[in-house]
């Protein structure tokens, strides 16, 4: 089911900045969830959550991790400098992708510490992650943010 899922997601078309919603958030409208409407959003959060449900296939090349992660266009320098990003992560992986494609910008540095209890499978994944962005990432193995005070 969820490999025919995935094919009718393929056909979706992008947005100009070639976007396309995940099969499990494309019902979702993404207006009404910004304006707030706490009715609404209350279908979509907490135990009504979508779960995320994981790409078999994923493929973990640099250049692949790279054409989901960095945008299409030139980003302009920022003017105060970066960001640091630490995250204490040891599950879904397309998630943490995501939000690293929702705050890329060249001058950011992201830190992930990989918990103890992530899966073998995690853990390649993210080493994946971070050989394809040299000194803008790095990660921790088996450390928790109390262990870096």
């Amino acid at each position: 089911m969820i490999a025919s899922l995935r094919l009718e997601n393929e056909k979706q078309p992008a947005t100009s900045l070639g976007y396309v919603k995940r099969l499990e958030t494309q019902h979702i409208d993404c207006g009404r969830a910004l304006k707030g409407e706490s009715a609404y959003l209350s279908t979509i959060t907490g135990d009504h959550r979508i779960p995320l449900i994981p790409n078999p296939s994923l493929k973990m090349s640099c250049s692949e991790i790279t054409k989901r992660i960095l945008p299409r266009y030139s980003m302009k320098p920022l003017r105060i400098g970066g960001i640091a990003f630490a995250r204490n992560v040891f599950a879904d992986y397309e998630y943490i992708e995501k939000q690293i494609q929702m705050t890329w910008h060249p001058q950011n540095r992201y830190c992930f510490v990989v918990a103890e209890n992530a899966d073998s499978g995690f853990f390649w994944k993210v080493e994946q992650l971070v050989k394809c962005f040299g000194n803008q990432m790095i990660m921790l193995h088996g450390k928790t943010y109390s262990d870096l005070k």
